[in-house]
C-alpha cells in the first residue's frame, strides 16, 4: 500500500507490486445507494468515448462492474455499497497484458464489511499489523518508513489514545532488552508505572502499566497501557501505547497478549509472474 487516505468520509488506497500500481479502492459517504446498472452504464458509455477498447459490463461475487483495455493494460472496476456506514466504495484492479480473471475473483470473494466485536472493538489491519480499536476511535496518523510504522488512533475523549508501531532489522539498532527501551519509550508523562511480563507460546511480552499525567494542569488524567515484544516468526519488534479517560470497558489482560495489537497472521508474499 502507497497510497492512502486518513479521512472516513472521502479517500483512497493505492497498492502496487514491484513493478506498477495494481489496485485502487475509493471510498465516498453518500445519503442512499446507487443504482449500480445505471452508474456502470454511463461509465460505459463515457470510457468509450475517451479510447478505452474491449468494453464489458460483469457482475462477480455479486459485485456490479465494469471492464476495458487502454493500451498494454485491462482495468476493472467494481461498486458496493454499505447501508450501515453509507459509503459507496469503487474497486479498481489494474491487469497488465490479459485480465486476471481468477485474481479479481479472489479479491473481490474477500471483501466485507468489518464489523466491531462484543467488546465494540473494531479491527483494522495495514502494514504487517492487526490493531483493535473503539468503534468511534478515528485515524488520526500514519507514519510508514523503510523499517518503521507507526499508526496512531484517537478516541473521542481525552486523553484516549492508540498508537501502534512497528519495527525491523531489531538486531542492528536494539542493544538493550525490550524492557529497558519501552521505558525510555513511555516518557516521564506515565507516573505509579509497574512493568510486568508474560509468556504466550514461547514469546515474552512486555508490560507497563500505570497513570498517565498530560502537561497543563487542565488537561485530564487517564489510564496507561503498553506492550512490546519481539515477534519469533518475522524477528520484527511490536509495540502499543494505549491511553484511557477511565477504565475501559473491556477488560485489559495481564496474562496474554495485548488485545489491540498483534502481528497480522495472514500478510504473506506472493510469487512473481513472469
Amino acid at each position: 500500500m502507497l497510497q492512502f487516505s486518513r479521512n472516513p468520509d472521502a479517500g483512497s488506497c493505492g497498492f502496487a507490486d514491484r513493478y506498477r500500481f495494481r489496485a485502487e479502492l475509493h471510498w465516498k459517504k453518500t445519503p442512499g445507494e446507487p443504482d449500480f446498472d445505471r452508474m456502470m452504464r454511463d461509465y460505459k458509455s463515457s470510457l468509450a468515448t475517451n479510447g478505452w477498447d474491449d468494453l464489458d459490463l460483469l457482475r462477480i461475487e455479486g459485485y456490479p462492474g465494469l471492464t476495458g483495455r487502454r493500451g498494454d493494460e485491462v482495468v476493472s472496476r467494481f461498486g458496493l455499497f454499505d447501508p450501515a456506514s453509507k459509503r459507496l466504495v469503487e474497486l479498481v484492479l489494474i491487469h497488465p497484458g490479459e485480465r486476471e480473471r481468477e485474481v479479481e475473483k479472489q479479491i473481490l470473494s474477500s471483501l466485507h464489511w468489518e464489523a466491531a466485536n462484543a467488546q465494540g472493538l473494531q479491527r483494522w489491519r495495514a502494514f504487517g499489523m492487526e490493531m483493535r480499536v473503539p468503534l468511534d476511535a478515528t485515524l488520526h496518523e500514519c507514519v510508514v518508513q523503510p523499517g518503521s510504522v507507526g499508526i496512531r488512533f484517537d478516541g473521542v475523549k481525552r486523553p484516549e489514545r492508540f498508537v501502534f508501531r512497528r519495527f525491523g532489522m531489531v538486531s542492528h539498532w536494539l542493544h538493550v532488552p525490550v524492557r529497558e527501551w519501552m521505558k525510555v519509550q513511555v516518557g516521564r508523562r506515565v507516573k505509579q508505572q509497574q512493568a510486568t511480563s508474560t509468556v504466550e507460546h514461547g514469546t515474552a511480552h512486555e508490560r507497563i502499566a500505570g497513570l498517565y499525567h498530560p502537561e497543563g494542569a487542565l488537561q485530564r488524567r487517564g489510564l496507561f497501557r503498553s506492550t512490546a515484544w519481539i515477534d519469533p516468526t518475522d524477528k520484527r519488534l511490536y509495540h502499543a501505547l494505549c491511553t484511557f479517560h477511565k477504565a475501559p470497558p473491556y477488560a485489559y489482560p495481564t496474562d496474554r497478549a495485548d488485545p489491540f495489537l498483534t502481528a497480522c497472521p495472514e500478510f504473506q508474499v506472493l510469487p512473481v509472474q513472469g
